[in-house]
């Protein structure tokens, strides 16, 4: 028990540490595109290296930008990220996620996408 309470307070002590860092890039990577989906759908990668880059030639359509953001959406979900990835991409990915969710209710109202 008390093995996972100080593992417990470890991971928070280095999310704290790190937090300004995410928050630093998270707000880098949405300025000036917060309600723009084609924008933060093409720039995930610059945040998560590991994401395939999007080009904005392959999201035009409104058809296309909904494939796009729920295949980025799925791999973003909390629930379904992998159970050894590293704090820092938790944390970002937790955050895009979040900030994709506001944008995708944007485009929907916008663009008059269900």
């Amino acid at each position: 028990m008390r093995l996972k309470e100080q593992a417990r307070r470890t991971e928070d002590d280095q999310r704290l540490a790190m937090h300004d860092q995410v928050d630093a890039q998270l707000r880098q990577w949405k300025d000036g595109k917060q309600q723009n989906l084609r924008a933060l759908l093409s720039s995930v990668h610059l945040l998560l290296p590991n994401f395939t880059p999007i080009g904005i030639h392959e999201i035009i359509e409104a058809s296309k930008v909904k494939r796009a953001y729920m295949r980025t959406i799925a791999k973003l979900h909390p629930d379904k990220l992998a159970k050894g990835v590293d704090l820092r991409t938790s944390m970002v990915s937790s955050s895009v996620f979040t900030v994709l969710n506001e944008a995708w209710d944007a485009f929907k109202a916008q663009e008059g996408v269900s």
